[in-house]
């Protein structure tokens, strides 16, 4: 996914296109291919490393063969229906454990890849064209925002002003952050420590 999202880039640079709004080129959005898939190669390289120390050369050994077994259809060509691709990689990797988001996309590639429906090539195109979309790029940024305004104190403070507003009427102040709790429970994390060292 890598070299596809550099291809991808290559592409941008000698088809100049801008965007409408910001009249950006769109390089510059799809250099979130190459720089995201790169950085997770690093990780998941860190992550082997680090499973390799603790696990011994037996064990990591054992693990290479299983793969590779586990990938045997794909590197040699089996011809099988597309559902058959999808539903046994989704079992296998339910069945040794794999997380589900993990194990969907896992098996969805080796289904791309084994039944030839469609071109690898558009498998990073699709990674792009599904997070460009504003409301989904909102969440992170959303989360973001929280996580700042936490540490730099802002809900501290906004919470003092809205105890301020509403601290004196019955339930005003509870009835207020019940809302925004309710509908977004990650920001009961933001909200719930301030309110309980204000005695709420």
């Amino acid at each position: 996914m890598f070299f596809k999202g550099l291809d991808h880039i290559e592409m941008m640079l000698n088809l100049p296109q801008t965007t409408p709004a910001l009249q950006i080129p769109y390089f510059i959005p799809y250099l979130i291919l190459p720089i995201g898939f790169g950085l997770i190669s690093l990780r998941v390289i860190q992550d082997l490393y680090k499973q390799v120390k603790e696990c011994g050369l037996k064990d990591t050994a054992f693990g290479i063969i299983f793969c590779l077994a586990l990938a045997s259809p794909l590197l040699f060509g089996f011809e099988m229906d597309a559902l058959a691709w999808l539903f046994g990689y989704f079992a296998i990797f339910l069945v040794i454990g794999v997380p589900i988001a993990i194990a969907l996309g896992l098996s969805g590639l080796a289904t791309i890849i084994g039944a030839k429906t469609l071109p690898i090539d558009y498998v990073a195109q699709l990674a792009f064209t599904s997070i460009d979309s504003f409301p989904i790029m909102a969440i992170p940024f959303f989360i973001a925002a929280g996580v700042f305004m936490g540490a730099g104190g802002l809900s501290k403070r906004l919470l003092a002003l809205a105890d301020e507003l509403l601290g004196s009427l019955y339930g005003g102040m509870h009835w207020q952050l019940l809302q925004p709790v309710c509908s977004l429970p990650p920001s009961a994390v933001l909200v719930l420590p301030p309110l309980r060292q204000l005695g709420h």
